[in-house]
């Protein structure tokens, strides 16, 4: 019958559909389900280039002439040492191994100035012209060698540059080739060796981030005088922006520069009441968070020296008094403490001879 045929037709093809469409939903739920293809790995970092070589009595004709040779930088030198030297270099990387060249040619008073294509020699008594000093960022320091020349522009954050730059130079954080300056209000410009750019980047940072001291600073000398300590802080910390106010005396010493002495003259004073009272009675006015005077006051009885003021020069204080606070073996402490009268009774008239 037609319509039995009809219909046997319809079944036979949709038949024929289905394993079509059920290979599709499959494929379809295999491919949702299947993980993505994995990423090619990163390629590893290649290993740095090393360099090695022995020199025995060699000349530094010989050496300095290798040098180019393994790194590829052209010799620009008018001036070398003489005589010869005796160097192992073992598997060194570059930075290394300028540090060794240069930790033997500072006997011999020069540098090794390494440029972007080429290095020179230079006399190590005598500045480094700021044109041959390569610029580096603060980002490429760990790649250099930490005897190596560099200049180096360092923002700042909250400090002035005018005032740091000065302070950075009294503190002697820069080799005698170092030089810094500012740079309009927020950055200064470092040049010296990688190893004193990292110290002054550090110290920097310990004044912005306020881990180093604060406004105020106490500091008990072992060693030497307090008094003696103080006139030197208050030579080094002044300048035109900053005003150093008076060092107090002993007990026997009368006050000035508007503090009292030590512990208002009296046994069992509070310094940290009497520092606050001028000659007047009436407690000095506030200075706010960045004032420029510093105040130094000198406790002889425990040999101790506090200080307020901006927390940039307290900490340049700070590092004077412990480098020039220490004793030489077998050295004593310095005696604190109240002085004491004795009278001792001796037979009458010879109390001048004792």
């Amino acid at each position: 019958m037609p319509g039995q045929h009809v219909r046997w037709s319809f079944r036979a093809s949709r038949c024929r559909w289905l394993p079509a469409l059920l290979a599709a939903g499959l494929c379809g739920a295999v491919l949702a389900q299947a993980p993505p293809a994995p990423r090619p790995a990163a390629a590893a970092p290649k290993p740095a280039k090393t360099y090695s070589s022995k020199f025995n009595k060699s000349s530094w004709d010989a050496v300095l002439d290798w040098f180019a040779k393994a790194t590829g930088l052209n010799q620009i030198t008018t001036q070398k040492p003489g005589g010869t030297v005796t160097l192992t270099i073992d598997d060194k990387t570059l930075p290394e191994t300028i540090d060794l060249l240069n930790a033997a040619l500072a006997k011999e008073k020069f540098i090794l100035v390494r440029g972007e294509q080429s290095f020179t020699l230079h006399p190590a008594d005598l500045k480094v012209p700021p044109e041959l000093i390569p610029q580096a960022s603060v980002e490429d320091l760990p790649s250099r060698g930490r005897t190596e020349m560099v200049q180096v522009f360092i923002p700042l954050k909250t400090l002035s540059a005018e005032e740091i730059a000065p302070q950075i130079k009294q503190a002697k954080l820069l080799s005698n080739f170092g030089d810094i300056g500012p740079l309009g209000a927020s950055h200064v410009v470092v040049q010296d060796k990688v190893g004193n750019v990292q110290n002054i980047l550090n110290y920097l940072k310990d004044l912005e981030t306020g881990s180093g001291v604060g406004d105020t600073l106490t500091y008990q000398c072992k060693y030497i005088s307090a008094l003696k300590a103080a006139e030197e802080l208050r030579t080094l910390l002044s300048d035109k922006d900053t005003t150093v106010t008076s060092i107090t005396g002993g007990m026997s010493q009368p006050g000035y520069g508007g503090y009292p002495q030590p512990y208002g003259g009296y046994p069992g004073g509070d310094f940290r009441r009497d520092r606050d009272r001028d000659r007047s009675g009436s407690p000095p006015p506030s200075t706010g968070g960045r004032f420029k005077s510093v105040q130094i006051v000198v406790d002889e009885r425990k040999n101790t020296i506090m200080m307020t003021g901006p927390a940039d020069k307290l900490a340049v204080a700070q590092k004077l008094l412990k480098e020039k606070d220490v004793g030489e073996d077998g050295a004593r402490t310095r005696p604190t403490g109240s002085a004491t009268t004795i009278i001792y009774n001796v037979p009458a008239g010879t109390a001048d001879t004792y």
